[in-house]
């Protein structure tokens, strides 16, 4: 449940369901689903709307496929509302990232110098950590991507450098 102590306070505004094996100390995997921009879900008593700007504005169009850190501080999600980041003019679906504790929401489906691409980009995953975020995209990102198909990319938030992660044991996509 969501008691004192258990979980930090931002995590307890988002439900949660463990899904993976695991107890204490063992290792933990939570999930989530997303409708209408809110994590429902089983564990915790509130729920809370994740598709939001930093400035707390509500996203003007659909979001979905969310995945959530270990510990729930952060979600990842698609979304086409161009109203949930700064800049956002693609007009096309995006992979976002919010941070529950201190109420921020990034895009992580971005070329490695953070500028926004192009095209449709979606199945946003994450590590355990919130850090490592995986998502799909047909843009060619990075200079390595030359083969003209959809391929799966790593953002590493903290590092701010998102690179190829779709590629064959010769190191080509």
């Amino acid at each position: 449940g969501c008691s004192a102590g258990h979980f930090p306070a931002a995590v307890c505004r988002v439900k949660v369901r463990r899904v993976g094996g695991g107890g204490v100390g063992g290792s933990r995997r939570w999930s989530a689903a997303l409708a209408g921009g809110v994590v429902l879900a089983s564990g915790c008593s509130l729920a809370t709307r994740v598709d939001v700007s930093p400035a707390g504005v509500a996203g003007s169009e659909g979001a979905g496929a969310s995945a959530l850190s270990a510990d729930g501080r952060y979600v990842v999600f698609g979304s086409l509302a161009p109203n949930l980041v700064a800049g956002d003019t693609n007009n096309a679906p995006d992979v976002f990232r919010r941070d529950t504790a201190t109420g921020i929401t990034i895009r992580v489906s971005v070329f490695p110098n953070g500028s926004q691409a192009g095209g449709v980009a979606f199945g946003g995953q994450t590590d355990a950590t919130g850090n490592d975020i995986l998502f799909v995209t047909h843009d060619a990102l990075v200079a390595a991507d030359t083969n003209g198909v959809q391929d799966v990319y790593l953002r590493d938030v903290n590092a701010g450098a998102t690179e190829l992660a779709s590629v064959g044991n010769d190191g080509h996509p």
